[in-house]
């Protein structure tokens, strides 16, 4: 029999409440997520993303969240987030993502938080719940399970399904996903589910393989206080275009951080990447308009077919665009935007020339570890090549290690034989090809030392 899936509640019996007493809980999760429209092969349409957790919690509603996520190319995001009463604060600490700036949210986002991973461990979600009320079971399910409704620790309505003979929650609903519970085994005198999955609708957006809770008697009293070397966020000022090279420019200030850059010729504009989604993508457009006035956008060059490069392409569309992917990056547009749109798409396999009136833009293949459809491109005027996920510097802070993508975009350069004074980035600021390199040479200096 499938897990039973909640229904809406008829209250009509009140339960204990039983608050959370142990100092200090540790937790592990070790699994899956599954990232939509992020795969390496624009054939699919999602991509099963490894990460662990690793989560202190106390009983005042302070926590303390280690992940780390790996995504194809060998790039890794590994974050720590703190949340107490104050609000949540998340730092990057391989320090390539969002370099030495810290990102904030308010209380209110914290004890979301903290609620949402006592979700993950059911015993630990029922100890902490409130106002716990049993619930009008379907008939063809009372003889096995008991549904109850709750008030989680964020002071939302949530539900859940109990198995009447062992007492095991076997699904919860929380405001925004389901959660299905199994593999349970006894541990420190609680019963604890080993498996979790975890559902937005019928979506599966992760599936938890081995979820384990320890209790800490004494917590570190470190525990939740940020390492020293982080800043605050600045201010990234108003959406605007500057130049970083004759003719080229790069847009700051974006809501999102991403950033576009473009080409200018004398009756053409190429745009490289149109990130996050329509609203913001008609935002630089229209900045682009404004910087190269009465200049024809002709050409929209899309790094690769991942959604947070591309969401902003829609605002573009038009009968004279051309859109240049790489090799499948076809099917992927049509999956994410439809194939009825009004657009010229081509998919790149060998170098590509555009001319943009008194300056050439070449398209270059760049099949790699975490994108096979990858492109990026080049001014020699310039010296300048722009590409997506293949090199980021943070905004604030040092050049970081860096992954296996950043090795193959250094060898796909002198294999092409660019001669490339800046790299521009999506995300982060710009770069010059030696600091490509110091990033490379940081890695092999990494790897040696795991040896």
């Amino acid at each position: 029999m499938r897990t039973p899936i909640l229904i809406f509640p008829v209250l009509f019996i009140a339960l204990t409440h039983v608050a959370l007493a142990d100092e200090g809980v540790k937790i592990r999760m070790q699994g899956s997520s599954f990232a939509p429209n992020q795969a390496k092969s624009p054939l699919s349409s999602v991509q099963e993303v490894p990460v662990t957790f690793d989560i202190v919690l106390d009983q005042q509603g302070q926590y303390r969240s280690v992940s780390s996520s790996h995504y194809p190319g060998d790039i890794e995001f590994r974050y720590l987030s703190i949340g107490t009463k104050a609000g949540l604060v998340v730092a990057d600490l391989l320090g390539w993502r969002t370099g030495k700036e810290l990102a904030r949210l308010d209380a209110k986002a914290a004890q979301n938080n903290y609620a949402d991973l006592l979700f993950s461990v059911p015993h630990l979600l029922m100890k902490n719940a409130r106002d716990r009320l049993a619930m009008s079971t379907p008939i063809e399910l009372q003889a096995q399970y008991q549904y109850e409704s709750f008030i989680d620790a964020a002071g939302r309505p949530a539900t859940i399904v109990v198995d009447k003979q062992s007492g095991d929650v076997v699904s919860a609903r929380s405001a925004t996903k389901t959660y299905e519970y199994s593999d349970y085994v006894n541990h420190q005198g609680q019963r604890q589910a080993q498996k979790v999955t975890e559902k937005r609708g019928q979506t599966v957006v992760a599936m938890w393989s081995h979820v384990q809770s320890e209790k800490i008697d004494h917590l570190d009293e470190h525990a939740f206080i940020l390492p020293y070397g982080y800043q605050e966020k600045q201010d990234k000022g108003v959406l605007r275009a500057i130049v970083i090279a004759p003719d080229t420019y790069r847009v700051e200030g974006s809501a999102s951080g991403y950033h576009t850059h473009f080409s200018v010729g004398s009756h053409s504009v190429a745009v490289y990447d149109a990130p996050v989604s329509p609203v913001e993508g008609a935002l630089v457009k229209a900045l682009i308009e404004k910087t190269a006035p009465n200049k024809k956008i002709a050409y929209l060059i899309l790094t690769h077919t991942h959604g947070d490069h591309i969401n902003g392409a829609p605002a573009y569309f038009n009968k004279e665009l051309q859109i240049f992917t790489g090799k499948d990056g076809k099917q992927a547009l049509n999956r994410q935007f439809g194939a009825e749109h009004d657009v010229n798409i081509q998919e790149v396999g060998t170098r590509k020339d555009l001319d943009l009136g008194g300056r050439s833009i070449q398209i270059y293949p760049a099949p790699n570890s975490h994108a096979s459809e990858m492109l990026f491109s080049y001014d020699a005027m310039t010296k300048t090549l722009f590409q997506g996920d293949l090199f980021a510097l943070p905004e604030v802070g040092p050049v970081p290690v860096g992954f296996t993508v950043n090795q193959e975009l250094n060898q796909l350069i002198q294999d092409y034989g660019l001669k490339v004074e800046r790299i521009t980035s999506v995300h982060g600021r710009v770069g010059t090809l030696a600091e490509l390199q110091q990033t490379v040479a940081l890695k092999n200096t990494e790897t040696a030392s795991a040896k």
